[in-house]
């Protein structure tokens, strides 16, 4: 058989253009001899007994993931599963709080906060000193919180020997005070315990540890429903390139001097990243 003609078979077998030379790594082998059969004619075959092999397989490579760890591979679901809803549009940049307002502080209950009279917050009032009230049926004075720090601020300037117990800031040189919560029935215990600080004056920076965001979500920061990439204290804490500061991260309550670092589920990735 001469070797064009072996060419073409082997080309034809691998299911190859003819004009094409296939790869040597698959490359048929292919037995050159032949048998004249019993109906030929002298020695011109009319038929050709082809022995081969099947192509030369490459050897065989395992997939990427097939040695990563069970918590690796959840990881990994996981973000390919949130890429694909953030490249959808249905991720947001930051939580949306459900809206929340706080309820307005009479009279005698700022006096009472303050540590002053009623008199004399009235007189404050009618002199057009400090923040204007609200003022309801029958002439009844009301404040926001917001009206209550700006009331602390001036008396603070206004009677300098008290300034801290009316404005209570931190002197020079102090130190920052860090309350940690834990334990039973912790979430409510702070939820309780931020509220009274800002109350006082105080300002309050509350961090949310829990990946079940239980404290966000009395602020209105709920993260169950919609999903939110890097905007949690995990965004502050995560152990790779897209770590934040911290100040990207805190948000707005309706508590005037009070703001919160929500917690969310991506806190569950911190304990798999520092495996």
């Amino acid at each position: 058989m001469r070797k064009s003609t072996l060419g073409k078979i082997e080309r034809a077998l691998i299911g190859l253009d003819c004009a094409v030379d296939p790869p040597q790594s698959i490359r048929l082998r292919l037995a050159r001899r032949f048998q004249t059969c019993k109906k030929g004619r002298g020695n011109r075959p009319t038929c050709w007994r082809i022995a081969f092999a099947g192509p030369v397989m490459p050897q065989t490579v395992s997939p990427p993931h097939e040695k990563e760890r069970t918590s690796e591979r959840i990881r990994r679901r996981a973000k390919e599963l949130f890429d694909r809803v953030r490249a959808s549009g249905l991720a947001i940049d930051y939580p949306f709080p459900n809206p929340m307002t706080l309820r307005s502080f009479s009279l005698g209950e700022v006096a009472e906060i303050l540590g002053v009279s009623h008199s004399y917050l009235r007189q404050l009032s009618i002199d057009g000193l400090g923040p204007t009230p609200e003022l309801g049926t029958a002439g009844r004075r009301s404040y926001t919180l917001r009206q209550i720090n700006e009331l602390r601020a001036y008396l603070a300037s206004a009677r300098p020997k008290d300034a801290l117990t009316f404005y209570p800031r931190r002197r020079e040189g102090e130190k920052l005070q860090i309350i940690s919560v834990g334990g039973s029935a912790s979430t409510t215990t702070a939820f309780y315990l931020v509220q009274g600080l800002a109350l006082q004056g105080f300002r309050v920076l509350a961090v949310d540890f829990d990946e079940r965001g239980s404290f966000s979500g009395m602020f209105g920061y709920t993260f169950s429903a919609t999903p939110v990439y890097n905007k949690s204290i995990y965004a502050a804490l995560r152990c790779d390139d897209d770590r934040a500061s911290i100040r990207t991260v805190i948000r707005p309550t309706h508590f005037d001097g009070l703001d919160i670092v929500p917690g969310s589920i991506e806190l569950r990735r911190l304990e798999e990243e520092r495996l």
